[in-house]
C-alpha cells in the first residue's frame, strides 16, 4: 500500500499536488531501522509529508491531541525507567531481544489508532476537503506506522521521532498552529 491518493486543489486555488507516495517498505525501515539510510528516510520522508500536509492548510491543532498523547505514554515509559528496576529486571530480558513497551504503554499506543480514525472523520467537516485528505494521509500514515511498532520500545522512539519530524517540518514550511 502506497500513502498516495486523489490530487485536489486547495480552498484558494493553489497548487494540485499530490500526496507523498512512502512505501510499506520505506515505513518499515523508518520504523524499524536504526542506521544511517533509515534515519535519512525518516528525515526526508517527514520532510515531504510536513510539506504536503501545509499545502493542504492541515493545521496541527487537528492532531495535537494525538500527539500529546503519543508524549503522555513517552513519559509513562520514562517514569517507569526511573522507578525501581526490579520491576522491570524481573522480566528477564536476554540480550538481543527488543526491549517491550510496559502493558499500558501498549494499549494507550493502540487506542491512538480509533483517536486517528475519529480526526479523519471530524476532518473537513466545514467544506474542506483538502483538510480531510491530509488527515487521512496521516492516519493511516500512523495507524500502519504503529502496527509496525507493536510492543518493540525502540520501534516507539522511532515511531515519536518520525511523527515529532512531520509536525516540525509542517510548521517549518509555514502550517498554521
Amino acid at each position: 500500500m502506497s500513502y498516495s491518493g486523489s490530487q485536489r486543489r486547495d480552498d484558494r486555488g493553489g497548487r494540485n499536488d499530490p500526496p507523498p507516495s512512502i512505501t510499506p517498505v520505506q515505513l518499515e525501515m523508518i520504523i524499524s531501522g536504526d542506521g544511517d539510510e533509515a534515519v535519512k528516510m525518516l528525515v526526508d520522508t517527514a520532510q515531504h509529508v510536513g510539506d504536503w500536509l501545509k499545502k493542504m492548510d492541515f493545521s496541527t491543532s487537528q492532531i495535537r491531541n494525538v500527539f500529546g498523547v503519543v508524549r503522555e505514554i513517552e513519559q509513562r515509559i520514562e517514569s517507569l525507567d526511573s522507578q525501581d528496576r526490579s520491576e522491570v529486571d524481573s522480566q528477564q530480558q536476554t540480550e538481543g531481544q527488543p526491549q517491550p513497551l510496559p502493558n499500558a504503554a501498549y494499549r494507550d499506543l493502540m487506542l491512538l489508532k480509533p483517536k486517528l480514525a475519529y480526526q479523519y472523520g471530524r476532518a473537513g467537516s466545514e467544506g474542506k476537503k483538502n483538510a480531510k485528505d491530509a488527515m487521512g494521509l496521516l492516519q493511516r500514515l500512523l495507524s500502519d506506522s504503529i502496527d509496525l511498532v507493536g510492543r518493540d520500545r525502540d520501534r516507539f522512539t522511532h515511531f515519536v521521532e518520525f511523527f515529532e519530524a512531520i509536525l516540525a517540518y509542517h510548521r517549518y514550511y509555514g502550517g498554521k498552529s
